[in-house]
């Protein structure tokens, strides 16, 4: 249950930032007015008329969830059960077994988690069958509901807010805890000395300069992957290939990529940790930019190549300018996801590259949870900076330009 809550507080802002972004592209606003209109409770007009149009827009930042939740490794090792571990958890202690021959146990295992996970997400999509049936049925009936009902989510969603801040709370407590011993409620003192004397500043040095190096890759490969898009007027082929990473097993694909990488040369290092983070990191890039790139009014470009445009100059000062701020929340997501990478930095580094994932999970376990919170908090503080600059950054360059704000209508 604690490994469930974890996954669940971890993944809402994810698929609520992925909501957004799909709901900035329709009228949402008018057709909540509509069905309001007609007399039915907001619940209802989200739940029938606005849902089920999102919803094909979300289904991939669903499968990746899934497939996340079912092979994620840090968070396992922190909250999941220990004996038996779970299953991706037992192949990465096979991978880092003394005798080389648990390889081959390892490597069948992650086959089976590969088929764990095509099953899971067969079973995803007979639902999402089952659920699109009962809701045509309910359609039909014509029952228009109750405005109490557009509350009914309210109680667990604030319990999931509380639970979020509780955490946070107690993070904060450990970092400045002096001595803290069962039973007391609260630390015995509070002390800024383990900020001072702690090694921190190493490894949240090291999570930047990897996030940033990684989602500056993605971000400007996403750009001229959809400026070429655009500029051919067809998708470009093996697109659905991008998200393959996100959709395997971490594991047995990461272990994969590092022995490639040492047959390819490239030692175990921060280039081949970049490397690896950027086949996750630009994925997410790309859910999140696509689809406001894409919806982008040709007639804007349209007017500005009327006017002697070239393309290069339209993508400069037409095109970046107005789709400023989902670059931004784009890059924001990137830095999240390269921050948040376990793996991703441990096989490729083989141990020598030290993040924030790897030595706060590293020193979870441990007997100094003081220094764990003060990393895991670093490691919190990171993604919140991006999203912070995402945001500000937007509302300050287009603070003359109401127009360009964005929003969802």
């Amino acid at each position: 249950m604690s490994l469930i809550l974890g996954l669940m507080l971890k993944e809402v802002p994810f698929l609520t930032l992925m909501t957004l972004v799909a709901a900035a592209q329709r009228p949402v606003a008018a057709q909540m007015a509509a069905g309001r209109a007609l007399g039915y409770a907001p619940g209802r007009v989200w739940a029938r008329i606005v849902w089920p149009q999102l919803y094909p827009a979300l289904r991939l930042p669903a499968l990746i969830v899934l497939a996340f939740s079912l092979s994620v490794v840090d968070m396992a090792l922190i909250l999941g059960p220990s004996n038996p571990p779970t299953l991706a958890v037992r192949i990465l202690r096979l991978y880092g077994a003394p005798d080389p021959a648990q390889a081959v146990p390892a490597s069948a295992l992650a086959v089976i988690l590969l088929a764990v996970m095509g099953a899971s997400a067969a079973l995803w999509m007979a639902g999402e069958r089952a659920v699109a049936r009962l809701g045509k049925t309910a359609i039909r009936t014509g029952n228009r509901g109750t405005s109490r009902r557009n509350w009914s989510g309210a109680g667990l969603i604030g319990a999931g807010g509380l639970l979020a801040i509780g955490s946070l709370g107690a993070l904060i407590l450990w970092s400045l805890a002096s001595f803290w011993r069962f039973p007391d409620a609260m630390p015995a003192d509070l002390t800024l000395k383990r900020w001072a004397s702690a090694d921190w500043a190493g490894p949240a040095l090291t999570s930047l300069s990897l996030a940033l190096v990684s989602t500056g890759l993605a971000v400007i490969l996403a750009m001229l992957w959809l400026e070429s898009e655009d500029r051919s007027g067809k998708r470009l082929p093996l697109g659905a290939l991008i998200f393959l990473p996100l959709l395997l097993p971490q594991i047995g694909f990461l272990q994969g990529l590092t022995t490639g990488f040492l047959w390819l040369g490239l030692p175990p290092g921060p280039v081949a940790v970049t490397w690896a983070e950027l086949l996750f990191v630009f994925p997410y890039v790309m859910i999140a930019l696509a689809g406001p790139w894409r919806a982008l009014d040709p007639a804007h470009l349209a007017s500005a190549a009327s006017l002697g445009a070239g393309p290069t100059r339209r993508l400069l000062r037409i095109k970046l300018p107005m789709l400023l701020g989902p670059i931004c929340a784009a890059a924001a997501i990137g830095v999240a996801v390269s921050v948040a990478q376990y793996l991703a930095v441990l096989l490729p580094g083989a141990g020598r590259v030290q993040a924030l994932a790897t030595e706060a999970v590293a020193l979870a376990s441990g007997a100094d949870r003081r220094l764990a919170a003060i990393l895991a908090l670093m490691q919190a503080a990171l993604p919140w900076l991006g999203f912070a600059l995402a945001l500000a950054v937007p509302a300050w360059w287009h603070r003359n330009r109401r127009g360009l704000r964005g929003g969802v209508a």
